[in-house]
């Protein structure tokens, strides 16, 4: 799954888990001889609040990975209620390295606050919330065409207008139209 990947911290040597992409999900693995189960709970990318639930057989020490996405101005991070410094700029992983056991929640809250974006080339505006991204319906208009046309352009194509090239054993048709 690449919603948790196994990683070494660079800080300390030791083995940990990294929580990649955020959606309901669970974990177990080993380490330093401790079984460890982690359930992800999330209504994300509606809600930016991510819960991680503990679960070991014993207090256990290895580095969490989380990560912080480009979008989030800001965030939350709180173990068993108890706000957390974290200084992760977004579009970042943060790693959390303690003494992890049953009981334990961490929480992440991800602020998700609605903007307006104006669209590349002023083509354009778009409202984004979290990694969500809103825009308007092109109003459509139907009318049924039921006759049979040689191309979709209602255009004849004339003899000798096709022009055939071969490169490399890939033959390249172009057509005048």
């Amino acid at each position: 799954s690449r919603l948790w990947m196994r990683h070494t911290s660079a800080a300390t040597g030791k083995k940990g888990i990294a929580a990649t992409l955020y959606a309901p999900s669970q974990i177990s693995l080993e380490t330093d001889d401790a079984n460890v189960s982690i359930v992800e709970d999330t209504y994300y990318p509606f809600d930016g609040e991510i819960r991680f639930y503990f679960t070991t057989t014993r207090p256990v020490s290895f580095p969490f990975t989380y990560r912080i996405p480009n979008w989030c101005d800001d965030y939350t991070l709180l173990l068993n209620g108890k706000r957390l410094p974290s200084e992760a700029k977004k579009g970042t992983f943060a790693t959390l390295e303690r003494t992890f056991q049953t009981g334990d929640v961490l929480t992440l809250r991800l602020t998700m606050k609605p903007r307006v974006v104006e669209a590349l080339g002023h083509q354009g505006r778009y409202v984004e919330c979290g990694p969500l991204l809103f825009s308007y319906a092109i109003p459509e208009h139907w009318e049924e065409d039921s006759e049979v046309h040689a191309n979709l352009n209602q255009l004849e194509q004339r003899e000798g207008d096709a022009i055939c090239e071969q490169d490399n054993d890939v033959i390249m048709a172009t057509a005048i139209w």
